[in-house]
């Protein structure tokens, strides 16, 4: 929180005193600031996100590199915070040591420690590394760490946007949303496009979005590391895994086409959106053109005249998503694009997975 407050004084309160107890055990530490009386409404976007934004641009590490002074914590874990200079290896040390907490504390699953080990091995490399490559460079900015709505809040008397309790580092400052992207926080889209208006993202542009479901992993794992845990957010961490692994690995740069199968389709890459098909139905030409989520330009900035949804018949915590995430964001997030409502296509995919041993979890026709 100091080294917060000498950056942006009007965005944090004053720390007065810090320190440990006389008493042994258990070992207790205290913290003393300046009382600050503030309202529970989110803070303004425009204005948290200025604060935020002129954290990460005004501030600058002593040693050029990623991490921190000291040994901090987020909640009552230590984060692996040594200097390092490539903020790929700084990132892999934070990832994986809250990693290693969540087996300790919740149990091991085969297949999430697999999905981690190739995030691990594949995405965080394709992902980060391109940050500083090419002729790239990437400035270490102070974060706050956790800056999620539960450490945000309106200052009563001034109508500034203040935070709190934070978990400060010198980071990528992108790493910073990657906490907004929880489902459970309610900074909306709104925030994302502030922000952007006040630092673009990093290059490479178009992996953006992949970055930030990335970052998200690690606030997500401290979650369920900290709290008692929610097995809708494990199967989230689970299900973004799976999602990273799968665009990363299978549409990297490549052919569009499939050379050593011709009779395969096309390769479907990210960068090739929209995905365009002409087709003629009566004989009248009609032209598809199709986004999806991982679209360079991010899918909130799109104007469709027709939205699909799509869930994982085997995955009942996939309709939910569907229903209580993704629905409700295309009511917000399209409002206004045309005369009348968006048409949406709810789709279920994956039918030949659906199992009748997992009862608690599969999707019947009838619901």
């Amino acid at each position: 929180m100091s080294e917060l407050y000498k950056v942006v004084p009007i965005f944090v309160p004053k720390p007065r005193a810090w320190g440990k107890f006389k008493l042994e055990k258990p070992a207790t530490y205290f913290f003393l600031c300046d009382f600050v009386e503030m309202d529970k409404c989110l803070p303004d976007p425009e204005a948290f996100c200025s604060q935020v934004a002129e954290l990460h641009r005004i501030s600058k590490s002593a040693t050029g590199m990623f991490g921190f002074p000291i040994r901090n914590c987020q909640g009552k874990f230590l984060q692996e915070n040594e200097w390092d200079p490539s903020w790929t290896s700084f990132f892999t040390r934070l990832l994986v040591n809250f990693f290693k907490l969540d087996i300790a504390k919740n149990g091991a699953w085969p297949e999430y420690q697999r999905a981690f080990d190739k995030v691990v091995q594949h995405v965080i490399p394709k992902l980060l590394e391109p940050l500083q490559s090419n002729g790239r460079s990437l400035k270490p900015s102070l974060v706050h760490g956790d800056l999620w709505h539960g450490n945000a809040a309106t200052n009563h008397e001034t109508g500034n946007p203040v935070a709190f309790d934070a978990a400060a580092f010198y980071a990528h400052n992108e790493y910073e949303l990657g906490t907004w992207r929880r489902k459970t926080v309610e900074f909306d889209n709104t925030y994302f496009g502030q922000y952007a208006a006040q630092i673009p993202p990093s290059e490479p542009v178009e992996q953006w979005d992949d970055r930030i479901r990335l970052y998200s992993l690690k606030f997500n794992l401290a979650h369920i590391t900290g709290w008692p845990v929610v097995e809708s957010v494990r199967e989230e961490i689970y299900n973004d895994m799976l999602y990273l692994v799968g665009n990363r690995l299978s549409l990297g740069p490549s052919s569009s086409t499939n050379t050593a199968n011709p009779s395969s389709p096309p390769l479907l890459r990210d960068l090739d959106q929209p995905f365009i098909y002409d087709i003629r139905i009566y004989n009248r030409p009609y032209r598809f053109e199709f986004f999806d989520t991982a679209s360079p330009t991010h899918y909130t900035l799109l104007s469709p005249d027709f939205v699909i949804i799509c869930f994982d018949i085997s995955s009942r915590t996939s309709l939910v998503n569907a229903k209580e995430v993704w629905r409700k964001g295309v009511s917000t997030w399209f409002v206004g694009e045309r005369e009348g409502r968006v048409p949406v296509m709810l789709l279920g995919l994956k039918r030949d997975e659906r199992r009748e041993d997992g009862v608690e979890k599969v999707v019947y026709p009838q619901e």
